[in-house]
C-alpha cells in the first residue's frame, strides 16, 4: 500500500504541476500570456453568443399614466349608477313583500292570480303551488339582486 500511496501521490503532484499555474506578484504579463495560449478554450455555442446579457434602454418600457376619464364619461357613469340603483331599490322592495307575504298568509285561504298582457287569468288556491312559486320569486329576485350589484361594483 505505500508504493500505491506513494505512486498516487506522485501522479497528482504531476497532474498539479503540468495543469496548475503559480502566479507570483513579480510576474510579468508577458509570462502569463505566453502560458494562457497553452490552454485550450472551447468553442461558444451560438446560441449563447446570441443571448443578449443586458437590456438595452429602448428595450425599457416607461410606466403609461392613466388617462383620466371626460366629464361625459363620467356623467353617463353616474347616470348609470342611478338607474342601476332605483332598479336595486326596486328588487330590495319585491323580496322583502315576498318574505311578508311567507310570514303573514294563511295557509288555508290564500290564493294567487296570475294575468298576462292579454288579460288572461289563472289563479290557485293550492298551498304547495303558492310555496313553490314564492321560493321561486325568492330566488330569482335574490339572483337579480347579485347580478345589479355586480355591476354598480363594475362601474364604480
Amino acid at each position: 500500500m505505500s508504493k500505491n500511496g506513494t505512486a498516487l501521490k506522485a501522479q497528482s503532484n504531476d497532474f498539479l504541476k503540468s495543469h496548475l499555474l503559480v502566479v507570483k506578484p513579480d510576474t510579468g504579463a508577458s509570462k502569463l500570456q505566453e502560458k494562457a495560449e497553452d490552454v485550450q478554450s472551447e468553442p461558444i455555442d451560438q446560441e449563447q453568443a446570441e443571448q443578449p446579457t443586458a437590456i438595452a434602454p429602448e428595450q425599457v418600457k416607461e410606466p403609461t399614466a392613466i388617462a383620466q376619464p371626460t366629464i361625459e364619461d363620467i356623467k353617463r357613469k353616474a347616470e348609470k349608477l342611478t338607474k342601476l340603483s332605483r332598479k336595486y331599490d326596486d328588487l330590495i322592495d319585491k323580496l322583502h313583500r315576498v318574505e311578508d307575504f311567507v310570514i303573514s298568509h294563511d295557509h288555508e285561504t290564500a290564493s294567487v292570480k296570475v294575468k298576462d298582457a292579454m288579460n288572461f287569468t289563472f289563479e290557485s288556491n293550492s298551498p304547495k303551488t303558492i310555496g313553490k312559486l314564492i321560493e321561486f320569486w325568492k330566488e330569482e329576485f335574490s339572483e337579480a339582486i347579485a347580478g345589479v350589484e355586480k355591476e354598480m361594483r363594475e362601474i364604480a
